[in-house]
């Protein structure tokens, strides 16, 4: 599987850099800054983290520079990353992130990669289900919807998580997956044999796994 492989070929770029004390970052050369309460979201219900515990990760910077076991936390919301330094305070990340590669067993994402640089919009952490010829990618976002309670004039805020499916097609331009047709399309090369595949398989694209297999078929 090809992202397998990828993810094979980031732990190798990882394990060069381990051995060149110049590409190497400990805690106390880590740039962030102490997080301002007034800035965060907490007049939201809800979750606005991809999770909310601190998981350790491999952050790769965009200067070729690397940290390695440092708990993180996503905002997925203002796109920003925490971290906890030295002194298990939590601060926010002011660093050149590319890369993020969750390695903690506990960690639901364990094994993840996210990375941005695919959307306009800057550190739009996207997550990479798979590579080869054309890249696969998620979206985890988050939506905010107000609401009053019944009986009640106060009018309340909540968060909910909603996903996009993006894919490179054959030229390399990113586009946005709504529908099969449209992931289809995006790799014609092979669409009769796709379509045929996707209605044997009776893929409805409701699940990762959904996605990954059409773009096996499509690789094979």
């Amino acid at each position: 599987m090809k992202s397998i492989i990828f993810i094979f070929s980031i732990f190798i770029s990882l394990s060069t850099y381990a051995q060149s004390e110049p590409h190497t970052l400990n805690l106390k050369n880590i740039d962030g800054r102490p997080i301002m309460v007034a800035g965060l979201n907490t007049d939201l219900e809800g979750s606005v983290f991809l999770a909310d515990k601190y998981y350790k990760a491999t952050l790769i910077l965009k200067n070729k520079q690397f940290i390695k076991d440092l708990p993180i936390k996503i905002d997925l919301l203002d796109s920003k990353i925490f971290f906890l330094n030295e002194q298990q305070q939590e601060m926010e990340s002011i660093m050149p992130v590319g890369t993020i590669v969750f390695n903690d067993k506990s960690c639901p994402f364990d094994q993840f990669i996210f990375t941005n640089g695919f959307l306009p919009k800057p550190n739009v952490y996207m997550q990479v289900l798979d590579t080869g010829k054309v890249w696969l990618l998620k979206q985890h976002q988050i939506r905010t919807e107000e609401y009053k309670e019944y009986g009640t004039p106060i009018t309340k805020k909540k968060a909910y998580v909603v996903y996009d499916y993006f894919i490179t097609n054959q030229n390399g331009i990113l586009e946005k997956i709504t529908q099969k047709e449209e992931l289809i399309n995006a790799m014609k090369s092979k669409k009769e044999a796709l379509i045929k595949f996707v209605k044997e398989e009776n893929l409805k694209l409701k699940s990762d796994e959904d996605y990954k297999k059409i773009i096996r078929f499509y690789r094979s």
